[in-house]
């Protein structure tokens, strides 16, 4: 039988101690190595270029380094519910690997594909990387709940088995007689696409503080090892002026991306620490930084509302001030002291500061000075930092009409990090899939719109038919459109209704052609991506050639 796997990298991003990418060579004959990039995230996320150029140069080393083994990156464009049920044909895949994710958006996430995976007969490989321990059986050992102090965690951590050792590198010698097919058109199709690409203005931008992969990565580590003294003689690393700039031993974004492997540098401490002290067994605090991370990982394992106050149980409850403008001064580094200020103005520029400044600009939000919600920080700054860790569980709100709902394929549901509300006045129950039925779209929109849901809640669409596309082209909120144009002929009889042309304008910038090139990748027969905000002209537009049209219709929302 022929074995063809399919690598998914999220983290992990690397191709040392990767276990299940080790794991699903054994036996194959083909592997292809995947990365899924959402068009509209990188669209519409508040993500800034700092974090975009990190992960797009990790992304552009590891293909390098697969090219070294005669394999390649496949960066897919598409969420992955709708790209894995496609690949699965069209590659005729038997197997799937992927590093296990520990966060809560992570899991929902990963659970819809193992189910599209068992549907489609593919075998499911996961495998813990980006963690040194199993953070479910630390919990299971402090009785099912999370250890709320670091005290508590270091307690159960010494007692469990020891760490499995790091597995070896991919070389040719593992890839072994399993081959990638790689067509002459590969970039074209599947290539790491380029800051300019996603639309962001690289002019004038300076060059990286912090370059990204695994190259990198190891490179660092390296350096970072060969400081013998601080290993042998330990204690806490000395303060001066030049510890707040970037260090070339610097790796945190490396352990973030996963360009390095947690495993592999707990181990390489540990060889170097008994080599210089001759076989002795190092201390808990020589491996801080780990465990800290590891214990931040575990306390939020299991809690979708770790990075909020409300409805968080290990969150204390306190009446935080709402003060908008002195919340953009401190983001924008206007507060006009001079220690602070400089602290926001290299997190912009470099996308790091270092864990002291953070506590200095965090204390200054919160009970230090503005008594800010650290939410409110965190919201503001989450685009900038390349180190940002916990995956925020924001979702998106659908809003169906009943007749769109119940003709979108029920093997994709449920769409991950999505919540779907349909519009029906005779259904008299939520249907299978959805979490709400609301009556009509005023009423949809309130509820995403009003607490609690909207703490949830990122960004509303409008999936269609025509009646809620034309209530919503009339509502106040309403400021973008996406529209595709299909490229061939299908029977339909339902039509994307018309809109004012003295109200929205086509919006010609690079990124939306960037945009139709991924979209025009995705679905072979989408060839058009259009944006509309203010004044223009357009056409009428197919709902119903391919359900995939039904997702035009964008809403952003602010206060009532």
């Amino acid at each position: 039988m022929v074995v063809n796997t399919v690598h998914w990298f999220r983290k992990g991003l690397r191709l040392h101690d990767n276990p299940s990418l080790w794991e699903s060579l054994k036996g194959a004959d083909s592997v292809r190595c995947v990365y899924i990039l959402d068009p509209w995230f990188a669209g519409s996320s508040n993500v800034g270029i700092s974090r975009w150029r990190f992960l797009l140069q990790c992304l552009e080393d590891l293909d390098a380094n697969l090219r070294k083994l005669n394999s390649r990156l496949f960066v897919i464009r598409g969420q992955p519910a709708d790209v894995f049920p496609r690949l699965f044909k069209e590659w005729n895949i038997s197997r799937l690997s992927f590093e296990y994710d520990s966060e809560p958006f992570g899991k929902e996430r990963d659970a819809a594909i193992k189910k599209l995976a068992s549907e489609a007969g593919v075998e499911v490989i996961v495998r813990i990387s980006h963690t040194l321990y199993d953070l479910d059986k630390i919990i299971e050992l402090n009785g099912g709940q999370p250890p709320l102090t670091y005290k508590r965690f270091q307690t159960l951590i010494s007692r469990m088995e020891p760490l499995e050792t790091p597995v070896e590198s991919i070389t040719a010698d593992v890839m072994g007689k399993c081959t990638t097919p790689v067509s002459d058109d590969h970039d074209e199709k599947f290539g790491v696409p380029s800051l300019e690409e996603l639309g962001f203005d690289t002019e004038g931008l300076p060059s990286a503080v912090w370059p990204g992969g695994e190259t990198e990565a190891l490179t660092r580590l390296e350096r970072h090892l060969e400081r013998k003294a601080w290993v042998a003689n330990f204690e806490r690393p000395r303060m001066n002026a030049n510890s707040l700039l970037a260090s070339p031993t610097g790796l945190s974004p490396y352990l973030r991306f996963g360009c390095l492997s947690c495993r592999l540098f707990y181990f390489k401490l540990t060889d170097l620490y008994k080599k210089v002290k001759k076989n002795s067994s190092p201390p808990l605090s020589l491996y801080g930084q780990l465990l800290w991370r590891e214990f931040f990982y575990t306390a939020a394992t299991n809690n979708p509302r770790f990075d909020k106050m409300e409805g968080n149980p290990i969150c204390v409850q306190i009446p935080w001030d709402k003060n908008p403008e002195a919340l953009a001064k401190w983001a924008e580094g206007r507060t006009g002291f001079p220690w602070i200020d400089a602290i926001m103005t290299q997190l912009r520029q470099e996308g790091w500061i270092h864990h002291l400044a953070r506590h200095a600009v965090a204390c200054f939000l919160t009970r230090g000075d503005l008594w800010i919600s650290w939410e409110e920080g965190m919201k503001a700054l989450e685009g900038e930092q390349i180190l940002m860790e916990i995956t925020s569980d924001h979702k998106n709100l659908l809003i169906w009409g009943r007749k769109c709902w119940e003709t979108f394929p029920e093997n994709l549901l449920p769409l991950a990090n999505c919540v779907n509300a349909v519009l029906s006045r005779n259904l008299s129950s939520v249907p299978c899939h959805a979490q709400y039925l609301c009556r009509n779209l005023p009423d949809a929109i309130r509820l995403g719109s009003t607490l609690p849901l909207s703490e949830d809640i990122e960004i509303i669409w409008i999936i269609g038919g025509v009646e809620p596309y034309k209530e919503a082209l009339m509502h106040p909120w309403c400021d973008l459109l996406y529209i595709t144009k299909i490229m061939a002929s299908f029977d339909c009889d339902t039509f994307f209704p018309a809109f004012d042309h003295e109200v929205y304008r086509k919006v010609d910038k690079l990124t939306l052609d960037i945009r139709r090139n991924i979209v025009s990748y995705v679905l072979n027969d989408w060839d058009r991506f259009k944006v509309w905000t203010d004044d223009g002209t357009g056409d009428n537009y197919s709902t119903q050639g391919h359900y995939k049209t039904e997702m035009l219709k964008l809403f952003t929302y602010g206060s009532a």
